[in-house]
């Protein structure tokens, strides 16, 4: 697999999203450079992610909503390594879709009903959770919406491309 250098033209290229219409593109954050996706760390980086692999629709989000960068930065701070990019396609078939309308993001909503969706996911078959969010911010004048993915079917992730980026490339606190 190549790892692709150029960072800045990937950004926020899932435009569909400005429409509340699901991402093309999915993306996640790590301090890992690696060829599959596997459950090996489920639970460990993060206590939440015991539902699967996070997914954000956002490398980084115009002005809100979750990142594959923040995750990237914070496991490299926390756990040094690399910070990594993955972009890729979600084949899914049986996605249990939840309004995380009224939540700060679509990620504290699962993070936070994480048993509960675990249940769902269990009695409805699913293959992965979709939680989205656009009506928090709409009296600011937002038009994106806040999409999150979780799921433990390594089979339905197809990697395309995976970003490595350094500090020079983009600046961890925004500086």
């Amino acid at each position: 697999m190549k790892i692709v250098k150029s960072f800045k033209e990937f950004l926020n290229e899932n435009s569909n999203s400005y429409n509340h219409e699901f991402p093309e593109y999915w993306y996640h954050g790590t301090n890992k450079y690696f060829e599959k996706f596997c459950l090996d760390y489920l639970g460990k980086n993060f206590d939440q992610s015991i539902l699967g692999i996070y997914f954000s629709q956002y490398i980084q989000p115009p002005i809100y909503g979750s990142t594959a960068k923040e995750y990237a930065e914070d496991l490299v701070i926390r756990e040094g390594g690399k910070p990594y990019i993955y972009k890729c396609k979600i084949n899914y078939k049986n996605p249990l879709i939840l309004n995380s309308n009224g939540w700060y993001s679509s990620a504290t909503y699962i993070d936070k009903n994480r048993s509960d969706i675990k249940t769902w996911l269990t009695r409805g078959g699913n293959d992965c959770i979709i939680s989205y969010n656009f009506e928090n911010k709409a009296e600011e004048g937002l038009r994106w919406g806040d999409y999150i993915l979780a799921t433990n079917h390594l089979d339905i992730i197809e990697i395309v491309e995976v970003f490595e980026y350094e500090k020079k490339d983009y600046d961890f606190f925004g500086k």
